[in-house]
């Protein structure tokens, strides 16, 4: 519909071969993350040191894993839906009502919503700090249009889950980031983390290490 019909086949095969490398990409990025995450959660109340070989382990294992449910469990994955929703919805609101109201200080409105840090990209872009939030939005978009094929009244369902996508999407980071940000207790201490993770920071000056535990278990 976007091309010259003489040029359909070509414009297909590029599309075909941009969607298989973003998938990947994707995956990759979101998976290794999780790994990433996982080792600082391994860190907390034991003597485990993360490596690199361990995380590329725990790495290897996630996406094991993922192929296995993606494989042998469809008949699950309406439920893993469901679930991932309210998982995502009452946990991300109870997770910032935590740690707010432990927070020993709270940072000022103006260190909030006027202090910006750029620790991104070259020296003075800050490229990544910009791009990356979109970027995951967009990929949440990308996957409601893959699920609209599979809704019933696919042109207003679908229509309407790419909208709530971005819009809870939107809301949901929003109110993460402010959380985090108003929690912060000390800004070298949690950019300079021994965890490697200045999130995991964040729960350990603000509901301590075995609330820090259960926070990083419910992320």
């Amino acid at each position: 519909m976007l091309s010259e019909e003489e040029n359909a086949p070509l414009a297909s095969w590029i599309t075909g071969w941009f969607n298989l490398l973003g998938q990947v990409a994707v995956t990759t990025g979101i998976s290794y993350g999780c790994a990433n995450f996982l080792s600082t959660a391994c860190t907390l109340k034991t003597d485990f040191v993360p490596t690199p070989k361990t995380t590329i382990g725990i790495y290897a294992a996630v996406l094991f894993s993922q192929g296995l449910t993606n494989t042998f469990g469809v008949q699950f994955l309406h439920y893993l839906n469901n679930i991932s929703v309210w998982w995502h919805a009452v946990g991300t609101f109870s997770l910032v009502v935590s740690i707010l109201a432990k927070a020993p200080t709270h940072q000022s409105a103006k260190f909030v919503f006027q202090t910006f840090i750029d620790m991104t990209g070259p020296a003075g872009e800050g490229w990544g700090d910009r791009a990356s939030p979109v970027y995951i939005v967009l990929v949440g978009v990308r996957g409601e249009r893959f699920m609209t094929e599979e809704t019933r009244n696919a042109a207003m369902a679908g229509s309407v889950g790419i909208i709530m996508a971005i819009g809870v999407s939107a809301v949901l980071g929003w109110f993460l980031l402010l959380g985090l940000l108003f929690s912060i207790q000390n800004l070298d201490r949690t950019l300079a983390s021994e965890t490697g993770q200045p999130v995991a920071q964040i729960f350990l000056d603000t509901v301590g290490e075995n609330g820090a535990i259960v926070l990083m278990v419910r992320i």
